[in-house]
């Protein structure tokens, strides 16, 4: 019982942290929290890795919807800026977290295709 309440808190401050942030739009909040949530399922991440990798990830979502949106039609360019931008991020995760957890974070975020 006391992990649900102590899960809940951690994802009703994250929540909060989002919505907090630049004003960024909802659909890029609800993104970026499903892959921390699906990070933070994978392995253990604290709460402060947590607010640290939800900035982190919110920066990049907002550039891959962007991205989206000006290059509309353009799938060839759509895709090689969203990779970039993907690469930035993993780069941006190892700088923040250092090599050895950024890698365990990035890798922990990857789905598995079947």
């Amino acid at each position: 019982m006391k992990k649900i309440i102590i899960l809940l808190t951690i994802l009703f401050t994250v929540t909060l942290t989002a919505n907090a942030q630049e004003g960024y739009p909802q659909h890029v909040v609800k993104h970026a929290t499903k892959y921390v949530e699906f990070v933070a399922s994978n392995i253990k991440v604290t709460p402060e890795e947590k607010t640290k990798l939800l900035e982190l990830k919110l920066e990049q979502s907002s550039t891959a919807f962007k991205v989206g949106k000006e290059l509309k039609g353009n799938d060839e360019a759509i895709a090689a800026k969203r990779t970039e931008s993907w690469d930035v991020f993993r780069k941006k995760v190892i700088e923040t977290f250092g090599k050895k957890r950024g890698a365990e974070l990035n890798k922990a975020g990857r789905r598995v295709k079947k």
